[in-house]
């Protein structure tokens, strides 16, 4: 869907090219012959009483501004395309040039939105880790048999073969939940901004 504005920045090239058209009086009689009806340059030659090459240069530049744009098209009879032209239904806006600041502080919020819901995740995780029960071994020692200690060494053997097939940890085993979190939002969010930096 194509955008209803023209937001102009007044460091833009574009501001200038708009404030001549403003104040170019052959600009403003095509631009109010064409809010009347659709025309192509030579009916508009015509009906202002206009030369051709005069018509075409302001066309140029109310095109280039943004003010009109080409409608539709027909054949003339020696086969040339012929542009018909109609004022750009768009509202141009023009404002200064926003600052990186300003750009920024919509954001904020969200920012910080992410930050709490970190920490609402730490302290979370912190309350889990703190319910969980550590069994407690009882001190008393018991004198082993020796098929008792030829077992627990056979199964102790079995568990070390156990635990050099598994496969070990991903990096991000270690990095706390609200960490992984926090950084994978912010990153998001970060791409986002720049891809869309200049529509902002």
């Amino acid at each position: 869907m194509a955008k209803s504005y023209i937001n102009i920045s007044l460091d833009d090239e574009k501001a200038t090219q708009i404030a001549e058209v403003i104040g170019n009086k052959t600009c403003k009689q095509i631009l109010q012959s064409l809010s009347e009806e659709n025309a192509t340059e030579s009916e508009l030659s015509e009906k202002l009483k206009l030369p051709l090459n005069t018509i075409g240069y302001n066309i140029k530049k109310l095109t280039e501004a943004g003010f009109i744009e080409q409608d539709s098209h027909w054949w003339s009879i020696r086969g040339k395309k012929v542009p018909v032209y109609r004022v750009a239904n768009k509202s141009i806006i023009i404002s200064p040039k926003k600052s990186f600041v300003s750009k920024i502080k919509p954001f904020v919020p969200v920012f910080i939105v992410t930050g709490l819901a970190s920490f609402g995740i730490w302290i979370y995780d912190s309350i889990h880790s703190a319910k969980e029960i550590i069994p407690i071994v009882s001190d008393r020692v018991y004198e082993a048999s020796p098929a008792m200690s030829a077992g627990v060494a056979t199964t102790g053997a079995k568990a070390g073969e156990l635990a050099a097939n598994l496969p070990s940890p991903s990096i991000f085993a270690s990095i706390p939940t609200w960490q992984l979190f926090l950084a994978g939002a912010w990153l998001a969010l970060l791409i986002f901004i720049l891809i869309n930096w200049r529509k902002i």
